[in-house]
């Protein structure tokens, strides 16, 4: 978007691989966890101050 080559991003957020090991882990030692689990994702669109999302984003 900030080379204009795209108008909006939806995103799918690829930092909750460890949040998933975790709740593997504990169900597999039998402990229980949350049956519903949300992810937190974001839409971005060029009307947004994009450089300064990117500055805080850790991908």
């Amino acid at each position: 978007m900030i080379a204009g080559e795209l108008n909006a991003a939806f995103e799918c957020n690829p930092l909750h691989g460890p949040r998933v090991d975790e709740i593997i882990q504990k169900l597999e030692k039998g402990e229980s966890v949350e049956k519903i689990q949300y992810v937190d994702e974001a839409y971005f669109d060029t009307s947004m101050d994009l450089e300064s999302i990117k500055a805080e984003r850790a991908y």
